[in-house]
């Protein structure tokens, strides 16, 4: 993909990563994230990470490469608490252009964030939602029907296809 070439003032973009007691994968995820970072110089990317109430607290180590910040909910409010709390944060900063969400559990590939962010600079939508393989090793079977069935309903009502309405690897214009 050909991605455009802008100054790193002009993108700034927040990373929401919601987490509640799934803290083993974190410490990849933000290596991954990081290596993606530094191949992809063109965007500024703040992480995040809004711990749900985790039992123990979430710790995060210093990040030289990524610029990594942690909220805290004393108590589970459930992930759309903690993503209204992310979105908050990032819409305070007037020069966020976007926010991207991203679970904790490794199922969102970080390899696919400049694709989100290359989409979103081709003007190709305000809301941007990534697609997961539907795959019954992966997805149980009832998820990957509620999907389909959620997915097309939407996708008919909006006139636009959307193969995965319920993907939380999403892109959301400061819009």
């Amino acid at each position: 993909m050909n991605y455009p070439s802008h100054t790193k003032a002009d993108n700034i973009y927040g990373l929401i990563i919601p987490v509640f007691n799934s803290v083993q994968y974190l410490p990849q995820l933000l290596q991954e994230i990081a290596e993606v970072r530094k191949k992809n110089s063109a965007w500024q990317l703040e992480v995040l990470i809004v711990d749900d109430g985790s039992t123990p607290p979430v710790e995060t180590s210093p990040m030289p490469s990524l610029k990594v910040s942690l909220l805290r909910h004393p108590e589970n409010k459930g992930k759309g608490a903690a993503l209204r709390s992310g979105f908050t944060r990032f819409l305070a900063n007037p020069a966020i252009r976007g926010v991207i969400t991203m679970d904790a559990d490794m199922q969102h590939p970080p390899e696919y964030l400049p694709d989100f962010l290359a989409a979103f600079e081709m003007q190709q939508g305000d809301l941007i939602i990534g697609r997961r393989e539907r795959n019954p090793r992966i997805m149980p079977l009832h998820r990957i029907l509620s999907n389909y069935l959620t997915s097309r309903i939407i996708s008919l009502l909006i006139r636009q296809s959307v193969p995965d309405s319920q993907c939380g690897y999403r892109l959301y214009s400061r819009n």
